[in-house]
């Protein structure tokens, strides 16, 4: 039998846990439509607020906005125009926050330990996925190093500070590494 698209007619669900399930179905399915029609229209402002329907959910309504819901909604609520943020980035928040101008201005002692602490834990944490790369690939008998690979393996920096050890580096990952300094500068004086 050939599939025929027909049109469900709109109608209140009366029993609360069918809403319910189909409130959760859809509230994401509603939420990439309008991300949709933003992406496709930039000047677009969308402001969506839902509530969930059980009283067990853990949140008191879902939010969706572009460029923001309070922005939005605020703007409504006073009668104004909802208008572009004037320094609304082109790329829309996309991208690292490494890459942000806010942080090269950075002077903050506290806030640049705290960027040194999320780098070097990105950092264990990357190592801990190519020891298991290589430990998964070692199993598989299908280790390969390509060229380049090999050259970024032996590259060295000197007088840069090294992180020798980290917590949970296994041989595999210290032995493919040892030659590889990081490029992380890090003064002990504020340690």
């Amino acid at each position: 039998m050939g599939g025929t698209k027909r049109k469900i007619e709109m109608k209140r669900i009366e029993d609360k846990n069918v809403r319910a399930v189909a409130f959760t179905k859809r509230k994401s399915g509603l939420f990439h439509k309008a991300s949709e029609l933003c992406l496709l229209s930039p000047g677009t402002q969308i402001a969506i607020l839902a509530t969930p329907l059980s009283s067990h959910s853990h949140a008191s309504f879902y939010s969706f906005g572009h460029s923001s819901v309070d922005h939005v909604v605020s703007s409504l609520l006073h009668n104004q125009h909802p208008s572009l943020p004037t320094n609304q980035d082109n790329r829309s928040g996309l991208g690292f926050w490494w890459e942000d101008q806010a942080f090269d201005r950075l002077e903050n002692v506290d806030e640049l330990k705290e960027a040194v602490d999320a780098v070097s834990r990105m950092l264990n944490n990357v190592r801990l996925r190519l020891d298991d790369a290589v430990k998964s690939n070692q199993r598989d008998g299908s280790l390969v190093i390509h060229q380049e690979d090999e050259e970024v393996l032996q590259l060295g920096y000197k007088d840069t500070n090294q992180i020798t050890k980290l917590e949970g580096e296994t041989s595999a990952s210290a032995s493919l590494l040892k030659n590889v300094v990081d490029n992380l500068h890090i003064d002990d004086r504020y340690y």
